[in-house]
């Protein structure tokens, strides 16, 4: 009935229509270095991370410098505004600004309880401070009138912040602060500058007569210091991350270096990461470079001499768009246009590999995710609940640009892909492929076996 051409014919067009709709890894047949798409998600301004609800109703929340925080739907639509803090922290909106706020974590049980923290630099008496909070969403709002002191920390000037907030695998609150614009605290361990700290939000204390909206690990204890210490010598740690995937909790920190190297930590407890004694691997002073304490590392260093000079933190890829990438820690720097960094761990220990992922070329890449770069500056990453990797990119350092965006990874295509603005090609992709489909069907019904082979392969989706 049919000819004997008529078969390739047909299986070279349902391959065809595979390879229309399936994206390949990061590194595809038509690529010739590593690299990844960008989808756009949302348009922000000077947003530093995206937070993901676990439970509830699975919302997103967007956290802006300027004290504004964002709720959307999973699908990242109805924009709602969830806190509104611009009365409350220290943010010039006419100049390029450290301050503002810089971080937020939902309780591990936010869903039951509503309860969030949140890191913010504030004037009080003219004299500027990291303030670490609590605050509760009660009926779909938050009354910021009151919200919970947790620690307020006075800092030197307004950079060198720190900021980051994250909840371990253990349940307890980690506080990422910057050495305040002050060197020396960093090594100075009566005083919280400079450290990462760990807290119990879940068991309140009373210390002085006056209660305390925490207490402090039993297991802090032994590294010595005031008792929220769990490891020092950070200079301005931007940017830290809980791998998701870890058996054993592991933290990664971005420590911005002052003039020669930028870090990438991996935190232990009691560890002395070395700042002002050491940047990077490097002696700040060749007359004495002796710490005090267990060393704390560097698993990746990089000299500002290479043309870069402000890590910022990322993630490890936990993801399943781009398995090739998974275990590997993303990150980024603020003066590097055109790639990411990634480094991973290798088998039996050693020193940590280095690769660079490159951004696409928008050909390469699937019509929904063909956001350029250009001279964006990347302010920060973002990791949701599948693993998937965000980035949080400005156009500008001053706080006026409104173009900023929220931007997907996702793996390029097989093939050079020509879209057209009214996204035509991918509608017209899918309909060939569905009377291909029906096509199939129709002809060899009455061939099982070939039916099941062939309608097994095609995958039809909507790019």
């Amino acid at each position: 009935m049919f000819s004997k051409t008529f078969f390739p014919v047909l299986i070279c067009a349902v391959t065809c229509c595979v390879t229309l709709a399936e994206s390949s890894l990061v590194l595809g047949p038509n690529v010739t270095q590593p690299c990844v798409c960008l989808e756009h998600k949302l348009t922000t301004k000077k947003a530093l991370m995206m937070l993901e609800e676990n439970g509830g109703a699975g919302r997103i929340f967007l956290m802006e410098q300027r004290g504004i925080v964002y709720s959307f739907s999973p699908d990242f639509r109805n924009k709602k505004l969830f806190l509104n803090m611009t009365s409350l922290v220290e943010y010039d909106a006419n100049n390029v600004d450290e301050r503002g706020l810089l971080g937020m974590a939902l309780h591990p049980r936010f869903s039951e309880n509503g309860k969030l923290y949140t890191y913010s630099i504030r004037r009080f008496n003219h004299v500027l401070y990291a303030f670490v909070t609590e605050l509760q969403e009660v009926s779909k709002h938050i009354d910021t009138s009151k919200e919970k002191l947790l620690m307020v920390i006075e800092q030197h000037n307004d950079r060198r912040n720190g900021g980051q907030l994250l909840f371990g695998k253990d349940g307890y609150l980690y506080i990422f602060v910057g050495d305040g614009g002050q060197d020396s605290s960093a090594q100075n361990m009566t005083s919280l500058l400079g450290k990462v700290l760990r807290i119990d939000i879940n068991k309140h204390t009373v210390v002085n007569n006056q209660i305390r909206y925490y207490s402090i690990p039993e297991e802090n204890h032994d590294v010595g210091g005031l008792g929220e210490i769990y490891a020092w010598g950070f200079r301005n740690p931007w940017r830290c991350s809980l791998d998701s995937g870890s058996s054993t909790g592991d933290i990664f920190c971005g420590d911005l270096g002052e003039g020669k190297q930028e870090e990438i930590d991996l935190i232990l407890k009691g560890h002395n990461y070395g700042w002002s004694v050491k940047e990077g691997h490097l002696c700040v002073n060749q007359s004495s470079c002796n710490l005090t304490g267990p060393e704390g590392v560097p698993i990746f260093a990089y000299n500002h001499s290479e043309g870069h000079g402000a890590v910022i933190g990322g993630h490890v890829y936990r993801g399943q768009a781009l398995r090739n990438l998974t275990g590997r820690y993303l990150f980024g720097d603020l003066f590097t246009k055109t790639y990411l960094h990634t480094i991973k761990r290798p088998v039996g220990g050693g020193q940590w590999e280095e690769d660079r992922l490159y951004y696409c070329d928008p050909g390469l890449c699937p019509c929904h995710a063909r956001e350029a770069v250009g001279g964006d500056y990347v302010l920060s990453f973002s990791q949701d609940r599948q693993g998937e990797i965000y980035l949080l990119m400005t156009k500008s350092l001053h706080p006026r640009s409104t173009d900023d965006r929220l931007l997907k990874l996702v793996p390029p295509s097989h093939v050079h892909t020509v879209c057209t603005a009214s996204s035509l090609y991918s509608y017209w992709t899918s309909l060939a492929c569905l009377i291909i489909a029906i096509t199939v069907n129709a002809l060899f019904m009455e061939h099982s076996f070939v039916n099941d082979i062939i309608l097994n392969t095609i995958v039809c989706r909507s790019k």
